[in-house]
Order: C-alpha cells, then sequence, then structure tokens
C-alpha cells in the first residue's frame, strides 16, 4: 500500500471528494492523499526454483499491466480520524510516479548491465550484505546450472 499526499484540488477531481467532506469537515481542515495497492500476480516457490521468469515487457506494458491491477482510493484525514472511497481508474499523478519509477529502474538495470562479470559479482555481494541486515530476508542459493 502506498500514498500520495494531493491537494483539495486534485480531490476536487472524484465525486467522492464531497461524500468524504461531508463527514470530516466538522473536525477541520482536512488533509487529502490518494492510497493505492497493486496485485501482483504469484509466482509458485517451485516455479522460481525451477528457474520461471515473467515475460520482458517495455516500460508502456508494465505501466498498462499496473494500471489494470491497480486500486485507488481517495482519503481524506482530519487528525485521526479519516475516511476513504475507491475511485475509478488510476490518477494521472500516480501514473507518472510509477513510469518514473520504471524509468529509473530501466536506467539503473542499463548500469548494472554494462559493468564486467565481476563488478557485477561484487554489486551484487554488496547488495545481498544490506539484505541480510533485514530479520525477514530469506536467502536462497540455487545451483548454478539451474539459472
Amino acid at each position: 500500500m502506498a500514498t500520495i499526499k494531493i491537494t483539495a484540488e486534485e480531490a476536487s477531481r472524484h465525486k467522492a471528494k464531497k461524500q468524504i467532506e461531508d463527514q470530516l469537515k466538522q473536525y477541520g481542515e482536512i488533509k487529502w492523499e490518494y492510497s493505492y495497492a497493486t496485485l501482483i500476480k504469484a509466482t509458485s516457490f517451485n516455479d522460481i526454483l525451477n528457474g520461471a521468469r515473467p515475460p520482458e515487457l517495455t516500460a508502456q506494458e508494465r505501466l498498462e499491466e499496473f494500471c489494470r491491477n491497480t486500486t485507488v482510493s481517495l482519503c481524506g484525514k482530519v487528525g485521526r480520524r479519516n475516511r476513504s472511497a475507491v475511485i475509478e481508474g488510476v490518477p494521472d499523478l500516480i501514473v507518472q510516479k510509477q513510469k518514473e519509477g520504471y524509468e529509473q529502474q530501466e536506467k539503473e538495470q542499463a548500469e548494472f548491465d554494462s559493468l564486467s562479470e565481476e563488478e557485477q559479482e561484487k554489486e551484487m555481494q554488496k547488495t545481498l550484505a544490506e539484505l541480510r541486515k533485514y530479520p525477514g530476508f530469506m536467502e536462497i542459493q540455487i545451483p548454478r546450472g539451474r539459472q
């Protein structure tokens, strides 16, 4: 679940704003945000071990899939009180943020791909060392022949 703070003007683009406003306006100034979640298609653990990879998608295809699998709510908050309502579609603000994220990923992947195998291995070990610090991280070493 992610959130993006928005202006009252941005919130005004949705029918749900009035409903939320009616419930909260008596308590003070309303702060608005979008809250959104994306359904991620599952891959079984066995598929991962057997080297299954999701299909390669272009940035535009990834963005379209993101929009198909994302649910967005308009949320109004006053102190500890909050109300939300699901809205139709994915607002341009969220699509733009996601597009920028995909572009950043592609840039980082291109930089990684330009490294030698030795440098790539060193970079992966550095990343793994960081991840190992997190209590929920689980590392699985797959034998080279199964990659």
